[in-house]
């Protein structure tokens, strides 16, 4: 828990949260993978060893890749992202800082076939960006959390007639 971490170590947790678009595009979105944010207090050594950071979770039957783990410091105020290293051994001074990003699941099947109202949803919870909303699952969220209805049938068409050019009733 993070109240025993800053108990017991010189840190303070600026965040712990679920990390956006870490889980994989698809019908079944991929699980979202989680970010930690901890700003050292007084000098200390952190250790780190991780794996696929490069070779992400993969998706099946058409669905996208989860995102890879990650570590990154802050070192004089400047982030160093993805440190290119397996195994992680930093001294850290005041005010110093590490993000630790975990990877998220790959997803399963077509994302243009999630339902529109889970990609909304997906959306306003913080799962999946606006962006990637639109990029990934052809749903067009606006700045208010609203579904652009007529921006969303557009993205979504040209997918229905890929679909029915090679025979499949489009969904």
């Amino acid at each position: 828990p993070t109240e025993q971490l800053e108990a017991k170590y010189p840190v303070l947790v600026e965040r712990y949260s679920l990390r956006t678009d870490s889980g994989g595009a698809g019908r079944h979105r991929g699980g979202l993978g989680a970010e930690f944010v901890a700003t050292a207090l007084a000098p200390f050594s952190i250790s780190a060893y991780t794996e696929r950071r490069h070779c992400a979770p993969w998706g099946l039957e058409g669905g996208g890749d989860g995102a890879g783990n990650r570590v990154d410091l802050r070192v004089g105020g400047e982030w160093q992202e993805g440190v290119n290293a397996k195994v992680l051994a930093k001294r850290l001074t005041a005010g110093d800082a590490f993000r630790i990003r975990s990877g998220g699941g790959g997803g399963f099947g077509d994302a243009r076939q999630r339902p529109v109202e889970q990609v909304l949803r997906d959306v306003r919870e913080g799962y999946v960006s606006r962006e990637a909303a639109e990029r990934d699952y052809g749903v067009v969220v606006d700045v208010m959390g609203e579904l652009d209805i007529a921006g969303t049938m557009a993205r979504r068409a040209p997918a229905a007639d890929s679909a029915a050019a090679k025979g499949a009733a489009p969904k």
